[in-house]
């Protein structure tokens, strides 16, 4: 923090973070992977920074020079790795590159998010089998400003699940459970037990459930969709699937966002061009 009468030098977490007070922001990510069996377990990882107006009529920047990153790699042992990083925001350098921008457009907003992305490529190979695993963090910082420029920013990291994923490389059915939680470390645990009975009854008992669900709620379960929004005044193609959705994602490094349209679930992945898988309501 700035020299202020409200806080000390820091703040501690969920509490009000004024624009005015605030001199920098450090978010620490935990990734942990675990497995049953001892392995040769490899970690990689790269990061994004996005600076955004979110409307409908925003405009998005690749700001990752304002951005520092500390890592540490720990190698507990043959059957466990950790990756810690601290994620650090100039507030000053993204407040002036805001008013920067919105001056040279002509065009004011109230409202912008810094969103950090940071893709985990993981790989264990065990007697089993090699075990290949790609996890993507947020670490997001929406920013609410008045007119006279003052605000708040809140950070959040979204809630994350990772249940019965199967690997790519792999023959064998492999289940993960995990949680990724905001707490003074937000941190993601990832236990992945080699496949066994227990976990192949597990899958085949989770398949069928899923069997019997709405395609909208399997898809909600299955991908990583961010959140609900209205669709962007963009050039439309529509998806035969909602794999290829994903895929088409992940090349452009876009989020799947989910929206309600005339009865219909629409999830879509906004660039350029909005890509869009479209799944019908109708019980018939």
């Amino acid at each position: 923090m700035k020299p202020n009468l409200l806080y000390g030098r820091t703040i501690e977490e969920n509490k009000t973070i004024y624009t005015r007070l605030v001199e920098c922001i450090d978010v620490p990510l935990i990734y942990s992977f675990s497995c049953t069996e001892p392995g040769d377990i490899a970690m990689q990882y790269t990061t994004e920074t996005a600076l955004e107006d979110p409307s409908k009529v925003g405009w998005s920047k690749a700001i990752g020079d304002y951005v520092s990153i500390e890592e540490k790699v720990n190698m507990e042992n043959a059957t466990g790795a950790e990756l810690s990083l601290l994620i650090s925001y100039d507030a000053d350098d993204i407040l002036a590159m805001v008013d920067n921008i919105q001056e040279n457009i002509g065009i004011r907003a109230g409202k912008h998010t810094v969103t950090t992305i940071v893709d985990i490529d993981v790989t264990d190979e065990t007697e089993f089998g090699l075990i290949s695993k790609t996890i993507e963090l947020k670490a997001i910082l929406s920013i609410n400003r008045a007119r006279g420029g003052s605000g708040t920013i809140t950070v959040t990291t979204p809630e994350k699940h990772l249940t019965d994923v199967k690997t790519k490389n792999s023959t064998e059915e492999v289940g993960s459970t995990g949680y990724f939680r905001a707490a003074s470390l937000l941190s993601l645990l990832a236990w992945i037990p080699i496949g066994s009975f227990f976990t192949w009854r597990k899958y085949r008992s989770d398949r069928s459930r899923a069997a019997d669900m709405p395609e909208s709620e399997r898809i909600l379960q299955q991908y990583d969709v961010l959140e609900s929004q209205d669709m962007p005044n963009l050039p439309v193609q529509t998806m035969s699937s909602m794999d290829d959705l994903a895929e088409v994602a992940e090349e452009y490094g876009s989020m799947i966002f989910h929206a309600e349209i005339e009865g219909r679930d629409v999830f879509y992945a906004s660039e350029e061009i909005v890509y869009q898988y479209v799944v019908s309501n109708k019980k018939d």
